[in-house]
């Protein structure tokens, strides 16, 4: 039976550079993309493919944009999240074809021990692609928050104004929760889709050298559900936290609608003993 590891395997060096088999994977998952593209911006102007690719697009968009409710803003956003699903569904599925029983793999000697090393391996299985893509949609979350709502968007970790206002100082603390909620962001997407994906690559592993043929089948069409589930619970999510960080603070609108009744109200209860006086 192939060992198991979580590391990365070097296939090879460019000078004191590893080249992992997770790397590969990815380069290859970036020139389909680039293929796709080529293809459908050069190809045949009304072809099957395009067709294709056209109710793909249209239906990414029509679920980011029922979570920010907001054609405007899904337009701006819908790049990155199009692009986040994309990469990490071809990701999780190229996986699991490339790397289909480690048959192609490279022999590397180690302590006069021969080692297999196979030649692709998923990339979403790396804990540091897992780990850059997190980073990646936490920072482009933090860039549209503070994009649309300017200085303001810092008021939830921290607003000035209630270190004069006893009444305000448990905010802060709330404030101090939110930057920590922030980078637990980073873990949850990190260590969600890595976990998933090596443990999925554990059991395809052990499946295959139990049984050989038929039941790793079935798991082999688990997995490319899983790998879809991944990809759209991480673009999701990514565009839920994006709709919450470009949206104005709920407790301002509150308290600016609070006053603003006051002051009707206000207005209608001096009106009543003109009415009144009046008959």
């Amino acid at each position: 039976m192939e060992s198991i590891h979580i590391a990365p395997g070097n296939v090879f060096e460019i000078g004191h550079f590893a080249i992992t088999n997770t790397m590969l994977s990815a380069i290859v998952v970036l020139f389909t993309f680039i293929g796709i593209a080529l293809k459908f911006s050069f190809g045949k102007k009304k072809s099957r493919f395009k067709t294709l690719m056209k109710m793909i697009v249209g239906g990414l968009f029509g679920i980011f944009d029922g979570v920010i409710e907001n054609k405007e803003k899904t337009k701006k956003y819908f790049p990155i999240l199009a692009t986040i699903f994309l990469f990490v569904l071809f990701s999780n599925w190229l996986g699991l074809f490339l790397g289909m029983g480690e048959s192609i793999y490279v022999i590397h000697e180690v302590h006069g021990k021969h080692i297999h090393v196979p030649i692709f391996r998923g990339s979403t299985s790396d804990i540091n692609l897992t780990f850059a893509i997190a980073l990646f949609a936490v920072l482009a979350i933090q860039f549209f928050g503070v994009k649309e709502l300017k200085f303001s968007y810092f008021k939830k970790f921290f607003n000035p104004a209630n270190l004069f206002k006893p009444a305000k100082w448990p905010e802060l603390f709330v404030g101090l929760i939110e930057i920590i909620s922030e980078f637990a962001k980073i873990l949850s997407f990190g260590f969600r889709l890595f976990g998933n994906i090596f443990a999925g690559e554990v059991v395809l592993l052990v499946m295959t050298e139990l049984t050989k043929v038929g039941i790793p089948a079935i798991f082999y069409g688990l997995e490319i559900f899983v790998g879809f589930i991944q990809a759209f619970v991480f673009a999701l999510l990514t565009s839920v936290f994006i709709k919450i960080a470009t949206t104005p603070h709920e407790h301002e609108e509150s308290e600016n609608s609070y006053e603003k009744k006051n002051v009707s109200d206000h207005s209608f209860s001096e009106k009543v003993p003109l009415e009144i006086e009046k008959a």
